[in-house]
C-alpha cells in the first residue's frame, strides 16, 4: 500500500492505516479521515458495489494516533460531504 500523504517523495508504507490529506488554501492539510486496509478492518466499503481494498474513518478527534484513536466508520456520503470541504 502506497502512502496517500500527497507528498511525491514519501515511501511510509503506513502499515495499513493511513492519513487523507487534501489541499485547502494552498496548503495540504489532514483531513481526520484514515483509510484502513482491509486485512485489517472489513466493512461494507470492501464489498459490492465498492469493492474498495480499504475502509474510511473519521477520527474522532484529529490529534489522535491513526492506529490506536476512536474512529467511526463513514458513510458514503459523509465521506464526499467531508471531501467539499477541500479546494
Amino acid at each position: 500500500m502506497k502512502c496517500d500523504c500527497g507528498n511525491p517523495n514519501c515511501s511510509e508504507e503506513g502499515n495499513g492505516f493511513m492519513a487523507v490529506y487534501r489541499e485547502k488554501n494552498g496548503e495540504q492539510v489532514f483531513t481526520g479521515i484514515v483509510r484502513i486496509d482491509k486485512t485489517i478492518f472489513n466493512s461494507f466499503w470492501n464489498e459490492p458495489p465498492y469493492n474498495y481494498d480499504f475502509s474510511y474513518c473519521m477520527l474522532k478527534d484529529k490529534k489522535a494516533d491513526l492506529v490506536t484513536g476512536e474512529k467511526t466508520i463513514m458513510c458514503p456520503n459523509y465521506f464526499l460531504k467531508e471531501m467539499k470541504k477541500y479546494d
